[in-house]
């Protein structure tokens, strides 16, 4: 009982008292059998409130229509490479199969909507959503149930059909039908979350689009009745979710509202989920993203998603005629500095950094999974055209943009040194490298404890990089060395966390104090990096670790410097560094306390987790600290 209440207690202190209500009333609602009442089970229904032959008549516009204002759908077909083409057709023809990629990396077969393909647990598909569990060491991780169901793979039948000329229609019409008529409305695990819903929407509508000229009048009614049940299941739920899963989450939920009653204005409802839509996710943009362009969720692959559900909102809007207000335009411009600032030049790569699920929400392009070059251009180009030309450049055609790239070498926001205080993030390019470093006082709920974490990327390539994610599912075996900070450039007290783990995705003793930043000093012809955090509040009171980078001009050069105060003295230190194969080959790591004295670096073997679900041992190197300091130089041999 204490612990409970000790964990209530430092919820109100983080997340607010609110937070805490509707969770607790979110257990209560569905242990009563409330939920039963305001999401009523429902059979599968195939009246609709229009007929196909009067909506084909409409001349409501899409992204990629004609009324929006160009691409690649309405003129010539640019051919991809042959290489993308065996992509594309290996891609079809295994979903023909069963067949689906997983997370951007694995392919599984998943003959059904109810089976895991890792646990094989059937989840029953007539009991109400409410009833599921979400993470059980029985069933697995859910994510794997509702990869499948978000429909992203129609993306991949589309492309390869307008490239190849062969028809997908067929096995479009199958997936849609089948998931239909086995899942009732408000049963099973596919109507568990909003935003899986609103995802499955979104893929449904581009699709309905893109095949209007070939559906059936029975499918398009049984698809019509569909999206509205599923987007008054997210209307309903938006408000629940808007407190306790204020991300990309209510972002994607609130698009779905704006985009079905913008295109289906026959329905009932859509005058309502179109403003309710419009201004909700123009509020939570305001709220999830920073002045600066910093994004609440502390990750790279989450802002991506952003990006995508924001480039998204534009096309829509613009097709509309129905403007976002300024304030949400400089939000996104924002984003788009503060992303390219963090991204590599030289691969189109942005950081490792924060959770990383593989989502990437529309596939249009063929580009490696941690390229975000066609995500941020195609943004760009919603803007205004301010990104660089490329082979990346696919995606805008699916937007229905033409490409009008520029040099990036000429914008101003790839200056030399960026500090973004608001979100925590120090960044140093030159010609060869880019310095990264996190740093931040939380505000929003953390996912990793990972203060001053140091990435280093030389060349394209990330040298010394941060773990990535393998699995949200607590009960898999070392899924929380992901978040945690043995798996970051830092150091570490007494193989513990800089924060106190709590259950699922809770940290307790949030950092509440930290600062850093970059300068140049003309004299030294330095980049110096300065910063600091309190942090380890489970283990003494005021445990405070200040770091400072040095990076000369022009050298691959970098060294490190580490202060740990407050400690007890019987507490174990470590610096940790999580090195890129074959970076002992080209670099020398050498490090000495405060009496100068040479430092032994020991090797053990960690994780690394290149994409979700995937986890592979991977080498990691730590320095013992003996008196609190250590002095570490990174050079290129």
């Amino acid at each position: 009982m204490v612990k409970i209440l000790t964990i209530g207690v430092e919820m109100i202190r983080n997340m607010g008292l609110t937070y805490l209500l509707y969770r607790v009333g979110f257990i209560l609602l569905r242990k009563t059998g409330w939920f039963l009442k305001t999401f009523p089970m429902a059979a599968t229904d195939n009246s609709s409130p229009i007929s196909l032959e009067d909506w084909l008549k409409r001349p409501i516009p899409f992204i990629m229509n004609r009324q929006s204002g160009g691409g690649m759908l309405e003129g010539r077909r640019p051919q991809p490479s042959e290489s993308v083409m065996l992509r594309l057709k290996h891609r079809a023809e295994a979903i023909a199969r069963h067949r689906y990629l997983y997370f951007g990396a694995t392919w599984l077969e998943v003959p059904d909507w109810h089976t895991h393909p890792i646990t094989h647990y059937r989840y029953p598909p007539g009991r109400h959503w409410s009833s599921i569990s979400d993470f059980t060491r029985q069933h697995g991780d859910i994510k794997y149930i509702w990869e499948k169901g978000r429909f992203g793979f129609l993306i991949d039948l589309i492309r390869y059909e307008w490239y190849s000329g062969v028809d997908q229609w067929e096995l479009v019409a199958r997936r849609i039908t089948s998931w239909i008529n086995d899942n009732p409305v408000n049963c099973g695990p596919h109507w568990y979350c909003g935003q899986e819903i609103a995802l499955r929407v979104l893929h449904w509508t581009y699709a309905l689009h893109f095949y209007r000229n070939r559906i059936s009048a029975e499918l398009f009614a049984k698809m019509m009745n569909s999206i509205r049940q599923q987007m008054l299941h997210v209307a309903e739920s938006q408000a629940y979710d808007r407190v306790t899963v204020r991300n990309n989450h209510v972002l994607t939920q609130f698009l779905a509202l704006y985009t079905v009653g913008s295109l289906f204005p026959f329905l009932d409802e859509s005058n309502d989920w179109k403003q309710l839509g419009k201004e909700g996710f123009e509020s939570e943009i305001l709220f999830q993203i920073s002045e600066e362009g910093s994004y609440l969720q502390h990750s790279m692959n989450y802002h991506r998603v952003v990006v995508q559900l924001l480039t998204w909102a534009f096309r829509l809007s613009q097709a509309m005629h129905d403007p976002f207000k300024a304030p949400v335009i400089d939000r996104a411009k924002a984003t788009l500095s503060f992303l390219r600032d963090c991204q590599d030049p030289h691969s189109g790569w942005l950081p490792h950094y924060g959770p990383h699920d593989g989502s990437l929400f529309f596939s249009f392009s063929d580009e490696p999974l941690r390229d975000f070059r066609p995500q941020l251009a195609s943004l760009a180009h919603a803007l205004a055209p301010i990104y660089a030309s490329g082979g990346w450049q696919e995606e805008l055609g699916w937007w229905g943009m033409e490409a009008r790239g520029e040099s990036m070498a000429r914008q101003p926001c790839l200056a030399r040194v960026t500090n973004y205080d608001q979100g925590g993030y120090y960044i140093l390019k030159d010609r060869e490298s880019m310095s990264f470093l996190r740093n931040t006082a939380y505000i929003t709920r953390p996912f990793q404890a990972d203060n001053l974490h140091l990435d280093l990327w030389v060349q394209g390539k990330n040298i010394l990089r941060d773990a990535g994610t393998f699995s949200y599912h607590q009960f898999d075996e070392g899924s929380a060395y992901f978040s945690g900070t043995a798996a970051h450039n830092t150091v570490q007290i007494n193989a513990s966390d800089q924060m106190q783990r709590g259950p699922r995705f809770v940290w307790n003793h949030w950092v509440g104090e930290a600062s850093g930043g970059w300068s140049y000093h003309e004299e030294r012809k330095q980049y110096i990096f300065y910063g600091y955090f309190i942090g380890y509040k489970h283990l003494a009171p005021k445990i405070v670790h200040r770091r400072i980078v040095t990076k000369p001009i022009g050298e691959l050069c970098w060294v490190v410097e580490d202060w740990l105060e407050g400690v007890p003295a019987a507490l174990p230190i470590r610096q940790l560094w999580h090195p890129s194969p074959g970076f002992e080959r080209d670099y020398s790591l050498r490090a000495v306390d405060a009496m100068g004295q040479a430092l032994r670096p020991s090797a053990e073997v960690g994780w690394h987790a290149d994409t979700y679900g995937h986890r592979q041992r991977a080498d990691q190197l730590y320095f013992a600290l003996t008196d609190g300091y250590i002095k570490t130089t990174i050079q290129r041999k």
